[in-house]
C-alpha cells in the first residue's frame, strides 16, 4: 500500500460553509498532486431526499433472505446491502447455506414491524404477540390454475360473493386482519367451508408445513406484502434456490399469486408476471383459479 500525506492544501473558495446547507468534496489523487472540489447549495433535506435508502446488515442481523426454521431460530440469507426503494442487493458470494439438521419452513422477507401493520396478532397457542420481529414467505405455493378456485370455488355459489370488508390499501400489511376478517364473516353468514373459500379456508386450516407455534400461523398476503414479495425477490430467489425451491406465480400464463385484499363483492386483488419484470397488481374475479403465497408474521 502506498501512502500519500498532503499538508497545506487550501480548500476552494467555493466551500464557504453556510447553515442549512450541506457541502460535497470530492478529492482526486495523481502523481502531480490533489486537487479537491467543492459542490455546495443543497440543503440537508434535500440531500436526504435525493439519496436512495440503503440498508446495510452483517451476517448475525435478521434481514431479508434469511432462513426461517421451525423452531423459531434464523440464520443468514447472505444479504449485505439493499436499496430498499427498488429492492436491488449486494448478497454474499457464496450465498451461505441453511443450517444443517434445521427445518426451515420460511424466508424472511421483512424484518421488524412494518409502518402500515396495525393487525392486532394472537400466536398459534393464543398468545398476544408483542415486539414483532418480522414477516416470512412459505417455500411453496397453495393452490394452482385449473384447481377448484381462488377466494372461493371456480363454480362457488352466489351467497358466497358479497364485500367482507378488507383493507382496500395497496401498500399496507394487513394480510393477517384480511383473512380472518374473511373467515369470521363467512362463519357468521354459515358458508365457511372448502367448498366455497378454497384458498383463505386452506390457508389457515391445512397449509403444510406448520407454522412455528410463537408465530402467527399461515395467512393469504395482503397487496403490500406481495408487492413486496416481487420487489425483493432476488435476495428472496437466491434463499429459496439454496433450498431447490422457486416463487414465480402459479403455473398459469400470467404467473399470478392472489391477495388477500379486496375490491368489491365479486372482486379481489391478484399479483400478474410475478415471474418477470413488469410484475403488477390486477383486479380478478373471486373465482379465478390461481395460487397465493402464505406468509406468517412472528
Amino acid at each position: 500500500m502506498h501512502t500519500v500525506t498532503v499538508t497545506d492544501k487550501p480548500m476552494p473558495e467555493a466551500s464557504e460553509w453556510k447553515a442549512g446547507e450541506e457541502v460535497n468534496y470530492t478529492i482526486t489523487i495523481k502523481k502531480a498532486g490533489v486537487e479537491i472540489d467543492a459542490d455546495t447549495g443543497n440543503t440537508w433535506e434535500e440531500d436526504t431526499n435525493n439519496h436512495a435508502d440503503i440498508k446495510t446488515y452483517i451476517a448475525g442481523d435478521l434481514k431479508l433472505g434469511d432462513y426461517y426454521y421451525s423452531d423459531g431460530t434464523y440464520s443468514d440469507g447472505g444479504l449485505r446491502a439493499v436499496n430498499m426503494t427498488t429492492g436491488k442487493c449486494l448478497l454474499e458470494n457464496p450465498v451461505p447455506d441453511p443450517e444443517s439438521g434445521k427445518t426451515c419452513v420460511g424466508i424472511v422477507f421483512y424484518a421488524g414491524k412494518h409502518p402500515t401493520d396495525d393487525c392486532t396478532y394472537t400466536t398459534k397457542d393464543g398468545d398476544n404477540m408483542e415486539n414483532l420481529q418480522g414477516y416470512a414467505v412459505s417455500l411453496d405455493n397453495l393452490g394452482e390454475v385449473f384447481q377448484t378456485g381462488g377466494w372461493i370455488l371456480f363454480s362457488g355459489p352466489s351467497q358466497a360473493k358479497y364485500v367482507v370488508g378488507t383493507s382496500t390499501d395497496l401498500n399496507d400489511y394487513k394480510g393477517y386482519t384480511n383473512t380472518h376478517l374473511i373467515e369470521s364473516t363467512a362463519i357468521e353468514r354459515g358458508i365457511w367451508s372448502t367448498s366455497y373459500f378454497h384458498l383463505p379456508y386452506k390457508v389457515l386450516n391445512s397449509f403444510t408445513p406448520l407454522a412455528p407455534s410463537a408465530t402467527s400461523g399461515w395467512y393469504m398476503p395482503s397487496a403490500g406484502q406481495v408487492q413486496d414479495l416481487y420487489k425483493y425477490r432476488i435476495a428472496l430467489r437466491s434463499s429459496l434456490t439454496k433450498l431447490g425451491k422457486k416463487m414465480t406465480g402459479s403455473t398459469s400464463s400470467t404467473y399470478t399469486y392472489w391477495t388477500s385484499t379486496e375490491v368489491d363483492a365479486n372482486n379481489a386483488y391478484k399479483f400478474d408476471y410475478f415471474n418477470g419484470d413488469n410484475g403488477h397488481l390486477s383486479i380478478y374475479g373471486k373465482t379465478g383459479r390461481d395460487a397465493t403465497r402464505p406468509v406468517f408474521t412472528f
